[in-house]
């Protein structure tokens, strides 16, 4: 029951990340782009602490790392705070901000 809830959350998580990643573009200015941001922001952060809860409940990034969902769930939380860097804004990761979507393939 819980893993369910917590699959649900990850995914309804990823799904929202995926709308404003989606909706975002480099010529848009003003309050939607500010929301847009704050909801990249706060699933960034609701990832990370995912993340590091996962790592803790298997005592340790070597417990982690031994599950290839963990390594891919990983690098997509990296790849996304790379991304919200204030240097982000002069380069383009669009590859890297599409790598995000692959989150969702984690709960199926």
């Amino acid at each position: 029951m819980i893993q369910r809830c917590t699959n649900t959350a990850s995914i309804t998580m990823a799904l929202w990340n995926i709308i404003a990643m989606a909706m975002s573009s480099p010529d848009l200015h003003g309050p939607r782009k500010d929301a847009l941001s704050a909801i990249e922001l706060f699933c960034s952060i609701v990832f990370t602490i995912e993340m590091v809860l996962r790592v803790v409940a298997l005592e340790g990034v070597r417990g982690y790392v031994n599950d290839i969902w963990n390594v891919l769930d990983g690098l997509i939380v990296i790849g996304g705070w790379v991304t919200e860097l204030p240097v982000s804004s002069s380069l383009n990761f669009g590859a890297l901000r599409a790598f995000r979507a692959l989150r969702v393939l984690r709960t199926m």
